[in-house]
Formats: structure tokens, sequence, C-alpha cells
């Protein structure tokens, strides 16, 4: 069988000018499969990888070599089958033979599938998930094939994110959430899985659970993927675990909403696994349901081009909130815009504070008409960026900071030190699940405080 899988390998080369294996050695059988990288240095520098399948090397040139930065793909090109005593080869291929260069092993150890099924189904399925055992490879890391240029041969390789518990019977806390179909692909072009959307919400449970706790939360779902139409879902299910907690609210023709609140990582958890992307919640809390605790301004762009006026915007609004005496923040919506929010005290209801942001915007509206409008009809905005106050409404909601968004790459709302709108590659989709924990180890969540500076605003 291996033998016949060698056959390109052993075409490719002359074995009386290189020293290469030549296949025919016996190889030992280990107790663990075993992988290599070896860093290749031909007509172009390169790494190969190669991994132990049905007692062959299956192997892929990686050209710049594999990273351990989750939110960083390689292309790795798959190549011929390698016999197993290619693993422990070093040496010069010489000049005039194929792959002509020399040959170093960069890393070597043992792995193990991720998946229970076998690892030729997962090769023929076209996504392989290991985790490498090595000195420099150390976790879980997924080769997906791709169709890049139309070729078979393009995979892509990339470490995972750790998953905090690799039971589908997952524990938080105290309670238990059962993950459905892990495995299923939410991000088409980013071959992003519902086990990493739902490991992002555990991991980021910590930091994002101080801004939504307690707080009513409309559902935005995503169940089949982003290709799909998202829809918005409010009443919570009657299956729904009697520890997720509840407020009924009656709409205006008296029909009652069952929202969640959200009181726990579990919760954020467990609504992620229900296919909610993205939650939004309301600007107020479920003990003082008509008086916001939020302000918020979402400064909404004409066109993708629009986001440098946009921090311009931000900025401009920031004075004129300080100068009525409140402290407002910023984030990327993690969609096209940025949203600046302000902190109360809850001394006045939805009516009085919506009134308030209407007449700070028409101020900024005034100053720079040729840019900015409440024009709330698109088709009436032209080239101008909406200045948004209409999230100030009871029942109204504004999306959840650290939530993801429906987008390629699948970034995420972001808040922000406002020096940060100096920067000049700063984009509303800067942040996503991959890059935004490192972010945090290096500065921490820019809102951390937020409730402290919570004002009363004051009639203009």
């Amino acid at each position: 069988m291996s033998a016949k899988k060698l056959e390109t390998y052993k075409n490719k080369r002359n074995f009386k000018k290189t020293p290469e294996p030549s296949g025919k050695e016996k190889s030992k059988k280990l107790d663990h499969p075993i992988f290599v990288v070896q860093k290749h240095n031909a007509s172009h520098l390169h790494y190969d990888f190669r991994i132990e399948m049905n007692g062959v090397l299956k192997s892929w040139a990686i050209p710049k070599g594999p990273s351990n930065d989750p939110n960083e793909k390689r292309l790795a090109v798959e190549t011929e089958d390698h016999p197993m005593s290619y693993a422990t080869f070093e040496g010069t291929i010489p000049e005039g033979n194929y792959g002509a260069g020399t040959v170093k092993v960069w890393d070597h150890g043992t792995f193990e599938s991720i998946k229970p099924e076998k690892l030729e189904q997962s090769y023929k399925n076209g996504k392989i998930e290991i985790k490498l055992n090595g000195k420099k490879l150390k976790g879980n890391y997924v080769l997906v094939r791709t169709k890049l240029g139309g070729n078979k041969k393009n995979w892509l390789f990339k470490k995972m994110l750790e998953r905090e518990d690799n039971d589908p019977k997952i524990k938080i806390g105290k309670y238990e959430v059962s993950i459905t179909n892990p495995d299923k692909i939410l991000f088409p072009k980013d071959k992003i899985t519902k086990g990493e959307v739902v490991n992002y919400y555990n991991k980021i449970g910590k930091i994002m659970l101080p801004h939504v706790k307690d707080r009513l939360v409309t559902m935005l779902r995503y169940p089949q993927g982003i290709s799909q139409e998202g829809f918005y879902h409010k009443d919570a299910p009657d299956f729904f675990p009697k520890w997720i907690e509840t407020k009924t609210i009656k709409r205006e023709d008296g029909k009652p909403v069952n929202y969640v609140i959200i009181e726990n990582i579990a919760t954020l958890v467990y609504l992620a696994n229900f296919g909610c992307l993205t939650p939004h919640i309301w600007l107020s809390k479920e003990d003082k349901i008509d008086y916001p605790d939020r302000l918020i301004f979402d400064l909404d762009p004409s066109n993708d081009k629009s986001f440098g006026k946009i921090k311009t915007v931000a900025k401009e609004l920031k004075k004129l909130l300080e100068a009525h005496g409140l402290v407002p923040f910023v984030m990327t919506t993690g969609s096209r815009g940025m949203h600046v929010v302000v902190p109360l005290k809850r001394t006045k209801n939805f009516e009085q504070v919506r009134t308030f942001a209407q007449k700070i915007a028409k101020k900024l509206v005034d100053k720079d008409p040729k840019n900015l409008t409440m024009e709330i009809r698109k088709d009436k905005r032209g080239t101008k960026i909406f200045i948004d106050t209409l999230r100030n409404s009871f029942g109204a909601t504004g999306v959840a900071p650290y939530a993801i968004r429906a987008k390629n790459g699948a970034p995420i709302a972001a808040p922000l030190n406002w020096q940060e709108l100096d920067g000049l590659k700063l984009t509303s989709q800067t942040y996503n699940i991959f890059n935004i924990f490192e972010r945090l180890k290096k500065i921490g969540d820019p809102w951390k405080n937020i409730n402290k500076h919570a004002k009363n605003i004051k009639n203009i």
C-alpha cells in the first residue's frame, strides 16, 4: 500500500545522486503517529510539514513556515507522499536534482487527531485537526483544503484557538452547557466553526460580562452561518434551562415577550450554541427598566471610505459631551462605524435621554451640514455620515461590547481608548476573535471602569 503511494516520490528522484532515503527502509512502529517540519532551503526557502498517515508521511510545503499565532493563516501546498524514513533526513540535495538545496529538521514530535473520525477521513473531507506535541509547535492546529487559485493542492495551515474544555458537555461555573455540532462552519471563507465561536464567548466572558450583566438581550442569530441571512430573536424558548434568567416585557400591542437576561458566562455560551452570534443589549438594566444607564450615538458611514471622517466626528462629539459634564467612551462596532457611549446615572427616562441625544446630534450637524446628517432615510443621506440617536428608546438595543459580527474574519465590537483614534491603521473591523486576546493582555479592557464615570445629564 505505502509502496504504491511512494511512486511519485521515487519517480522524481535519482537515488544514485541524492542522499534522500529511497523508501525501502523499514520504519519502526511507534505508539503515537509522528510529525516533522523540515526547513528546506531550495530555489525558494520553505518549510515542509509532514504527518504520518497510513505508513507514509503526508506532506505540505509551507512557504512562510508554520505560525503559532491563531490569527495567521499560512498557505500549505500539498506535495507528494514521503517515506517514513524521511522524518529524520538532513543533508544537501545536489544541484540538478529535484528539490536541490539543504534540508534540516526544524521541529518534530508526535501528534494526535482531535476529531473522533479517522485521520484518513479527515483528509478526504479536507479538514485535518490535530494536536501537535513538538518543541516549537505545541497545541491544536488545523489544515483546511481551499480553492485558492482553483488548485485542490492548496490548503491553509493555522493554529486553532485553544478550547477551555474539549468536552462538548462544557461546565462553566456551576452550570453545564451542551455544545451541539461544534465542527459546523459558521464563517465559510475563514473556516471558523461554531466550536470556535462558543470558545470565544467562553474565553471573553470574564471581560464581557460586566458590560452585559443584568441587561435584556435581543439575539441576532445565524444558526446556519453568515452565508445565510440572520434574524433577530427576542422571546426565550420554553426549552431554555431554568438557570437562564428572563424578564417579561409587554409590547405596545399587549403581547408579552420573555427576554433573556445575561447573568453569567454560561448564558453567553448557551446563547452562542443557540446560534446567537451577536447579542444586542438594552440600554437600561432589568431592575430599573425605564431609566437607561447608557446613552449611545451610532456613527454610521455612507460608504467604507468614510471611516477616517468617522473618527474625526467621534472626537468632535467627545468635546461636545465633555462640555456638558459627561464622560464619553468609544468603540468600533465591528461592522461599519463607531459607537460613542456615555454612562449615565439612572435619573432620566428614555424620552428625556433621547431628547438630550437629539439636541447634541443637531449641534454637530448644524456645525458641519455638508458631511453630517440626522436623516433617517438612507436614500436621502447621500455621502453624509448618519448620527443615529434612535437607539436611545425604550426597547431599542445596541451591539454588546466584544460581540462578534457576521462579517468575514469574525470582527468584534471593540472598546477603545480615545487616543487610539489617532492611529492611521484603525478600522471598524481591526479587532476580531483571534487578535483581541493579545490586545487585552497588553492594555486590558478600556471600558473596565466605565460605570464609575456615570453622570447626570443636564438639560440643554
